[in-house]
């Protein structure tokens, strides 16, 4: 039997979850933590170095190895050539060995600020110190898609870790029983977060469904329409997609639409033509084709207002209070394509009619906690992770709107200011915070901004084919870095022309 050598501190793609955990053999886990100050990461490519450093810190595991897992660590990691092996102080002032890249090596690599390999940021071109033939992993270029569309990186990065295993579980979230206790445990949790950031009422209820907005397109009038008739206040493309639904289970009554001017503006209360007498008032707070957004949600009165909040959802706070219903798929803001969420008022929903087969009615979901069949775990696993990034490292919704209005600022500042050369769809006061919209002079000049702005990274920016020109969708997730990228490239552009 090997004798135990020491205490392995190790911090990159040796931590579990990652690619080269598995070298590790038969180490014993101790503890999650961290080396004293004086210590940094720097970026390798595929994985870090750490380097002695005037001040910060590396956060990592602490294993106990023996004699055998050491030696063929050391072969895996080039030491002594490449990397060193040597005798590190933690926080905790005990000692442990830990493997240093050697200074030549680190030499113009970029530095990892937090010094935590887990929560890097992986934007930007390969590491120019990546040896030549030796695998790359794909490095994330900055996505404006309008949805499927970016999610933080730090849940995307937890839910690599704990794929093939959750943390005291043994098996992955894809795996898990909906029934079981595990699987319960993020269902309760994403529905706490949801009502303590949104500050839902005690009567409401927060569903969670499958099939998209869509989806809710034809579930909204086939359990509320009831023969009566439904106002609908249409800004954009979605907007009329859900009129059209409305109509096949009923009368359909158009309070107010922008078709005629291309759906660049919202309404003003004044100009809505609504029927006191209506089941309800569906509104799209943001249309993601056209870049049009509600300041402020039309006052129906006592008709109860519904209203699709797919694209704006969770990006800054709202009253609930003023809603019979609000639905959103997830893909924006909060979360993967899989999930939608459904907050509806008691009262509203004992006015749904009886007779619908489970899986379309709302009361159905209520009852069964949304479990009348399988629901999407994995995309609700997803969204429980995304509120607590919003909660936890974002300062929840006050702070990420003031952080949204500062991104789509940086874009709309250099639109106006160049408005000689951009054009932007939507009207000044009802510009979306979420998707900025415009064009050039030219569909020459469209392609080759799309085609350049490729090559810079900034991927996904084509706009819808009914609008044209450049989308740049910036929920919460795309980084301020992505926004500033774009920005530099928007003037670069320009001052080329």
């Amino acid at each position: 039997m090997c004798r135990v050598r020491s205490t392995l501190f190790v911090y990159g793609t040796l931590l579990r979850g990652e690619p080269s955990h598995h070298r590790l053999g038969g180490a014993r886990f101790l503890r999650e933590t961290a080396t004293s100050p004086g210590f940094g990461l720097v970026d390798l490519g595929d994985y870090p170095g750490m380097v002695r450093a005037k001040r910060g810190a590396v956060a990592g595991e602490l294993y106990r190895v023996d004699e055998q897992t050491v030696s063929e660590l050391d072969a895996f990691e080039g030491h002594p050539e490449l990397y060193w092996r040597t005798e590190v102080e933690l926080v905790d002032r005990t000692r442990a060995q830990a493997y240093l890249v050697r200074p030549e090596r680190a030499s113009g690599c970029p530095e990892i600020p937090s010094g935590d390999w887990r929560r890097r940021l992986r934007y930007g071109p390969r590491s120019a110190n990546r040896p030549e033939g030796s695998h790359e992993m794909t490095q994330r270029v900055f996505n404006f898609s309008a949805g499927p569309a970016v999610m933080p990186l730090p849940v995307l990065e937890q839910a690599q870790r704990e794929l093939v295993a959750l943390p005291d579980v043994g098996m992955s979230v894809l795996e898990l029983s909906h029934r079981g206790k595990t699987f319960e445990a993020i269902l309760a949790e994403a529905e706490a977060n949801l009502r303590r950031l949104l500050a839902v009422p005690d009567d409401y209820r927060v569903l969670f469904l499958q099939g998209g907005g869509q989806l809710q397109f034809s579930m909204v009038p086939m359990n509320f329409l009831d023969g009566g008739t439904a106002d609908h206040v249409i800004t954009g493309y979605w907007g009329s997609k859900a009129i059209q639904e409305t109509a096949r289970e009923g009368t359909a009554r158009t309070a107010w639409s922008g078709k005629g001017d291309n759906y660049r503006r919202v309404p003003a209360q004044s100009e809505l033509d609504l029927d006191p007498s209506a089941r309800y008032v569906h509104v799209t707070s943001n249309e993601t084709i056209q870049g049009v957004q509600f300041r402020q949600l039309p006052d129906t009165g006592a008709v109860p207002l519904v209203c699709d909040a797919s694209s704006d959802f969770l990006s800054a706070p709202i009253e609930v209070g003023r809603y019979g219903l609000l639905y959103a798929c997830a893909q924006k803001n909060a979360g993967p394509a899989g999930v939608t969420v459904v907050i509806v008022r008691d009262s509203f929903l004992a006015t749904r009619r009886d007779g619908l087969p489970p899986m379309l009615d709302y009361q159905a979901y209520a009852d069964a906690k949304s479990m009348v069949n399988t629901p999407p775990t994995f995309a609700i696993y997803l969204l429980m992770l995304i509120t607590r990034w919003i909660e936890g490292e974002m300062g929840g919704l006050p702070a990420l709107a003031e952080r949204n209005r500062s991104k789509a600022a940086m874009l709309y500042d250099v639109l106006d200011g160049h408005s000689d050369f951009y054009r932007t769809h939507a009207e000044p006061a009802s510009r979306s915070l979420m998707n900025v919209t415009f064009r050039l002079p030219g569909e020459e000049l469209d392609e080759r901004f799309l085609a350049e702005a490729s090559a810079r990274g900034l991927k996904q920016l084509k706009g819808h084919r009914s609008v044209g020109g450049v989308r740049a969708s910036i929920y919460n997730a795309m980084p301020v870095e992505g926004v500033e990228a774009l920005r530099d490239f928007m003037l670069e552009f320009r001052t080329a022309r």
